[in-house]
């Protein structure tokens, strides 16, 4: 009986090991799978450097040559006539606007302003 029982302890023990030991190669999988995922974005990643790092060479190159890969397009003559139009526009809004402050000023200083309804 007494050999029984002392099998039945070394069973047990063996069992609590053998758990253990699931525990740890299941907990290693995860990292392992983790790792294998790193190594993928690395992967990605050093090939995302290699291109970059080529167009950089091709621009260097091209920089060398005198020539470029972004040639501007022209701008079309009615866009300019409008962005001609927007700034100067946006010149005489700007004046205004310096204009309304300085009269608010002299209002606000007491001097009289040409066309106030207080003069």
């Amino acid at each position: 009986m007494h050999d029984q029982s002392n099998l039945q302890e070394v069973v047990a023990k063996l069992k609590q090991e053998a758990t253990e030991l699931q525990t740890r190669i299941d907990e290693q999988r995860v990292e392992l799978v983790s790792i294998q995922e790193l190594e993928t974005q690395v992967n990605l990643k050093s090939r995302e450097l290699v291109t970059l790092q080529a167009n950089i060479d091709k621009l260097h190159e091209n920089a060398a040559a005198g020539t470029s890969l972004f040639r501007p397009m022209p701008i079309p003559p009615d866009i300019l006539r409008q962005k001609t139009l927007i700034l100067d526009l946006n010149g005489v809004l700007y004046k205004i606007e310096r204009s309304a402050i300085a009269l608010r000023q002299a209002k606000d200083l007491g001097w009289p302003v040409l066309g106030s309804r207080t003069m």
